[in-house]
């Protein structure tokens, strides 16, 4: 499911501007292969392939303006896989800090340019950087994203999986 949300999130918009022009291009298709089809008595089939073609064009443009609009689920999508791909990097330096110091630290700052670059504390979304809350069992990391709505991921230590919410 996962994939099919990701080419969602990257073509939505293709989708439904696919969707808009679906019966048109329906039409024009089947008044094309109507134009070609001549009959016996030499007449061609032009407005009703026309027809038939807007009518495919109709029941497909329906499910392609519901993709083209649909709203990615909180943890899915391009977005969301950006912020986990560069959330592996900071984990694993506070692991790195937790194992030369025997604790973790208490902002992200402290783990700059000794275990990570300045640049890897940016979130996946300018404007969002990752946040470092410790807690009594370890920490939780997360970060935010844009697009549909506010998004949230967290990981807490404790679990070692990624939570996603949002709301639009």
């Amino acid at each position: 499911m996962s994939g099919f949300w990701l080419s969602v999130d990257r073509f939505g918009l293709a989708l439904a501007l696919t969707g808009l022009v679906a019966p048109i291009l329906g039409c024009a298709l089947g008044a094309l292969y109507g134009s070609r089809r001549r009959l016996a008595s030499g007449s061609y089939l032009t407005g009703r392939w026309a027809g038939r073609g807007f009518l495919v064009g109709i029941l497909t443009a329906a499910p392609l303006l519901f993709l083209g609009m649909c709203a990615v689920p909180s943890g899915s999508g391009v977005r969301a896989n950006d912020g986990y791909r560069r959330a592996e990097i900071v984990l694993q330096a506070l692991e790195e800090y937790r194992a030369r110091f025997g604790v973790y630290p208490d902002s992200l700052r402290q783990l700059a340019p000794t275990f990570l670059a300045d640049s890897a504390l940016a979130g996946p979304q300018a404007g969002y950087p990752f946040e470092l809350r410790l807690v009594p069992d370890g920490f939780v990391l997360g970060f935010r994203y844009v697009r549909p709505g506010m998004n949230e991921c967290r990981y807490p230590s404790s679990t070692k999986t990624w939570t996603c919410s949002g709301y639009f």
